[in-house]
């Protein structure tokens, strides 16, 4: 596989996007929390481990976080060897950083390999296939065409994408292993074996994430009807999947649960045959189809490109793409949605609209106005896409004021030289950033952190807080008895993203003495336009306070909140 400036500039933004929001949500925490635990307690006893007090509503499974703990290992080591006689970091946030890190390593790889199939589908079906002394194949030429740039439309598109930039190195557990299977799938289907990748969609699915079964059933079926691989072999390759699949995890997860099981079947029956899912929301059956998709893809010239990719494309092709509008379909029938759930489909629409992208930009000639307007579309797509997902990186990273609390208040702990407290962390904070990896080492500052949930648990330890980070604007409100107001003491407070501030946007743009090109004609003149795009940028969002950091006081020595930071 070649390594070329695309793919280093595709890792260079997933590391961008993974910096600037270093934090992770509820969706992430099994898989972080549980990357954490591997690391710090190892695997032979797990008394420890934050998912026997805090289990969820259904079982995970460990595989995805074992593999990504002991790739993460190595680089600790080389780390720690690097930063030896350098002051220890207070938390282990680097390291929360260098497991991200891995996650997005494992997708981005996945992504490279798809790439380098498709492209030498499209090379040899063009003709333009060369062997290993890099002279030219004799094979079949389907068309006269050439695709030779057909890959890096594909990366392209793909690193200019908010959602798969932002969220390939992201613990949730549709990241975690499972998109990068799935795409080593859809690679091989690319190169001709089918029955491999049926076997591995079906271990992907029972392992990691049952939607998989989706794909792996259009695949199947696909595979079959362009005489890709026989009914009989491909149920036998997908029963060996299945039958690893299941031996690993009902091993290997039965260990951690301590409860003999497979997760992704648990998850099935609680989620979709009892129905539960819909206490998350419930959406339109074409919720994916003029909503997530839309959202994904802006613009959506990938979407619009897909339909005449269909008159070139090879016949594997075809069947990855079809496979993934077909997955989108069948997934359009469970009534909770959520774009991850069809995420395994974007390479496949992606691969297809970048097939078009290389016909239009090797094979049109610039002859009309038509013609240029084409050929002016494709790079522009890709510059409006990444403005746009870098702009929605910058609201993004404002979306997670559990950490940033949390810092916050393990900065006033070190700041302060404040030892042996407990601290009560909120369900709101814990949902919105807090994890295990960002507490402050217990051995230095003997901080205790309490998660506790349960509202009788709460008031039995409630005299136990010395500070509590909540999403309660005043004691008063909080729904403990013992929370006395008089007892407490507010200093500090966290922001979140709430809106776009369009008074504001409509006075800079659109006041009768103003108009748009004039404003950037004297920025630009005045060399002011970076400190104008950043006034802009703050001023244009509406942020306001969300959670409350509070330090029990003794009730005379209470007094009323000034600063609005720590």
């Amino acid at each position: 596989m070649a390594w070329t400036y695309l793919e280093s500039a595709m890792m260079l933004i997933a590391s961008l996007h993974l910096i600037k929001a270093p934090y992770t949500k509820v969706e992430e925490s099994f898989s972080i929390q549980a990357i954490h635990d591997i690391i710090n307690y190892g695997v032979s006893d797990i008394s420890q481990y934050d998912h026997i007090k805090f289990p969820g509503a259904v079982p995970r499974s460990f595989i995805g976080p074992l593999v990504i703990a002991y790739l993460t290992k190595p680089l600790l080591f080389f780390s720690n060897l690097w930063n030896k006689g350098a002051s220890v970091a207070p938390t282990q946030m680097e390291t929360q950083l260098l497991v991200r890190g891995v996650i997005a390593f494992t997708n981005c790889l996945s992504i490279f390999y798809l790439k380098e199939k498709f492209q030498h589908l499209v090379d040899k079906e063009s003709g333009a296939a060369v062997d290993e002394e890099g002279n030219k194949k004799n094979v079949k030429v389907a068309n006269d065409f050439s695709f030779s740039s057909s890959g890096s439309w594909f990366l392209l598109f793909f690193m200019s994408s908010f959602h798969m930039m932002f969220y390939c190195s992201r613990p949730l557990p549709n990241f975690v292993l499972a998109f990068s299977m799935t795409n080593v799938a859809l690679g091989l289907v690319l190169a001709g074996s089918s029955n491999l990748a049926i076997a591995i969609l079906a271990f992907s699915a029972i392992v990691f994430r049952i939607e998989i079964a989706a794909l792996g059933v259009a695949v199947t079926l696909l595979s079959i009807y362009y005489k890709k691989i026989s009914l009989a072999k491909a149920a036998r390759f997908g029963v060996m999947g299945l039958s690893l699949g299941i031996t690993l995890s009902l091993f290997i997860d039965s260990y951690f649960w301590n409860n003999w099981g497979i997760p992704e079947v648990d998850s099935f029956i609680f989620n979709v045959l009892e129905g539960n899912s819909a206490s998350w929301g419930t959406e339109s059956p074409l919720a994916y189809i003029n909503k997530y998709i839309p959202m994904i893809f802006l613009p959506p010239t990938v979407i619009i490109l897909n339909y005449f990719s269909l008159r070139f494309a090879p016949t594997e092709l075809k069947i990855v793409a079809f496979a993934g509008y077909i997955h989108v379909l069948l997934m359009s029938l469970q009534p909770h949605k959520e774009w991850r759930f069809i995420l395994y489909a974007i390479p496949s629409i992606m691969m297809l609209g970048s097939l078009s992208a290389a016909y239009l930009w090797e094979n049109v000639q610039v002859e009309t106005f038509m013609n240029a307007l084409y050929l002016f579309t494709l790079p522009m797509t890709v510059v409006i896409s990444f403005t746009l997902s870098m702009m929605f990186l910058y609201i993004s990273r404002m979306n997670y004021p559990g950490g940033d609390a949390l810092a916050a208040f393990n900065n006033y702990i070190i700041g302060n030289n404040i030892t042996n407290v407990t601290v009560h962390l909120s369900i709101p904070p814990c949902m919105t950033g807090v994890t295990l990896f960002g507490e402050l080492e217990y051995n230095d500052y003997g901080v205790t952190y309490d998660r506790s949930e349960n509202a009788t648990e709460l008031s039995s330890l409630w005299k136990t807080f010395d500070y509590a980070i909540l999403m309660e604007q005043s004691m008063d409100n909080v729904p403990i008895k013992q929370a006395r107001s008089n007892e407490w003491e507010l200093i500090g407070s966290t922001e979140m993203f709430m809106g776009l501030n369009y008074t504001y946007i409509n006075d800079v743009f659109f006041q009768e003495e103003r108009n748009i090109p004039e404003i950037f004609r004297v920025a630009f003149n005045n060399k002011t336009i970076i400190p104008f795009a950043m006034e802009f940028a703050e001023k244009s969002l509406i942020k306001s306070d969300i959670f409350y950091t509070y330090k029990r006081v003794k009730p005379e020595q209470s007094s009323p909140y000034i600063s609005n930071a720590m």
